[in-house]
């Protein structure tokens, strides 16, 4: 299996030493077709804008749909859900469950509105571990928000919400993750 990892884009944020994001993104596609085409997925995993800009959702759309492969995503704290449901379609959280090369991967809207910090209340956590219960093999889980310590005090004084519950859910289904990741440490 072959995943590309997308996290963290900012689209709407302002040039910095004179790069812009979208710009950036653009690039990053032409590369992941070039060198990247046969992958699987793409995954995105969260901050997919500065704002939660309408726009910035349109932009993101029309550079994704550059993309060979299919495109999975999910939200972090600088997204805003209903904007992205304006553009994307859908609504509620953005977590899904999909089988990518025969392997179950797990996306969880951290995303907590105004805050930092991401959250898995309000039925993600239920909903992952109903999907975790399910499977049949093991597969991965993606998520915007770190649900580890990263011993880096700006990411840990906002933490995620709900993370001992994931502990307590993971270890009741050992062995049903092969990995787990996420974004928002840049």
């Amino acid at each position: 299996m072959k995943l590309i990892l997308i996290s963290d884009l900012h689209l709407g944020a302002a040039p910095f030493h004179g790069r812009h994001p979208l710009k950036l993104l653009q690039r990053a596609i032409v590369d992941i077709m070039r060198e990247h085409g046969d992958a699987d997925a793409a995954i995105l995993l969260g901050d997919l804008t500065e704002t939660g800009a309408v726009q910035d959702y349109e932009d993101l759309k029309n550079a994704l749909g550059e993309l060979s492969m299919p495109v999975h995503i999910t939200l972090g704290n600088h997204d805003d859900r209903d904007a992205f449901h304006a553009v994307f379609g859908g609504s509620g959280f953005v977590s899904s469950s999909r089988v990518v090369a025969a392997h179950p991967c797990y996306l969880v809207d951290t995303l907590d509105p105004g805050e930092v910090g991401g959250n898995l209340n309000s039925g993600r956590i239920e909903q992952l571990e109903a999907a975790l219960a399910e499977a049949s093999s093991s597969g991965f889980l993606f998520m915007h928000h770190p649900p580890i310590r990263t011993f880096v005090p700006a990411y840990d004084r906002d933490g995620l919400v709900g993370r001992n519950s994931l502990e307590a859910v993971l270890a009741r289904h050992a062995g049903k993750l092969k990995a787990l990741f996420f974004g928002h440490c840049h």
